[in-house]
């Protein structure tokens, strides 16, 4: 009678333990659902989720993406940074002018604090970046260094320190304007543009200066032609 009741009992406990079982792989199966919820690619959550259609925008740079527009934006201020740099190097040691020369040292300063704010944003926006001058940047300078005194004066700011310099702000301009661009590469180009700025109205206010002053010495050599011996 023992035995049966033990037998019994026991084929009563079967279901309860097969039960168990089940639960533990049923919880097993939903964590493993879990987990493979967690290491599926952006894209694919965003799928799934009416609520993450859009990845959440980044701390640093703001929107979560560049546009085309971001992207000739980095890449051209990078390699105009390089040239800019490149020639204000040339004036420090190609010029006699003490104001040319100033103005190289701004040029070095300048574009060395932009291109490395340029390189931390390419790291948050994935955008790779020149590390040296256009093509036809590099020939300007290469003629540029045959150049000293007052030939080197003229050359250097009549290609680097306005028309290029020129370009660079409008560039900057366009960035800080367009109310489509990265968020966190608008907030940069506004922030640099006023120091860009500042710096073209140096260089032209050289290149008026030797303008006067070429046209006053043309003036002043036609009074002495012209006077009798």
């Amino acid at each position: 009678m023992a035995a049966h009741t033990s037998r019994y009992a026991s084929a009563l406990a079967r279901p309860r333990k097969q039960r168990g079982i089940l639960r533990v792989v049923l919880s097993l199966a939903l964590l493993a659902a879990g987990a493979g919820w967690l290491v599926l690619p952006v894209h694919a959550r965003g799928a799934a989720s009416p609520a993450h259609t859009q990845p959440a925008p980044d701390e640093h740079t703001g929107r979560h993406a560049v546009t085309g527009k971001d992207w000739r934006f980095m890449r051209g201020a990078a390699a105009a940074g390089y040239g800019q740099i490149q020639a204000g190097k040339l004036a420090l040691t190609h010029s006699a002018d003490p104001a040319v020369r100033g103005l190289g040292k701004r040029l070095i300063k300048e574009y060395t604090a932009t291109n490395r704010r340029l390189s931390l944003l390419a790291l948050a926006t994935q955008v790779p970046l020149p590390h040296a001058p256009t093509r036809p940047v590099r020939k300007q300078l290469d003629r540029l260094k045959a150049l000293r005194g007052q030939a080197f004066d003229q050359k250097f700011l009549g290609q680097f320190g306005v028309p290029i310099q020129r370009d660079v702000v409008a560039l900057f301009n366009d960035e800080a304007r367009d109310e489509d661009r990265q968020t966190g590469l608008r907030h940069f180009a506004r922030q640099t543009l006023p120091k860009l700025q500042a710096t073209l109205d140096v260089a032209r206010g050289l290149q008026q200066r030797d303008s006067m002053a070429g046209s006053h010495g043309a003036r002043d050599d036609a009074a002495v032609a012209r006077a009798p011996a």
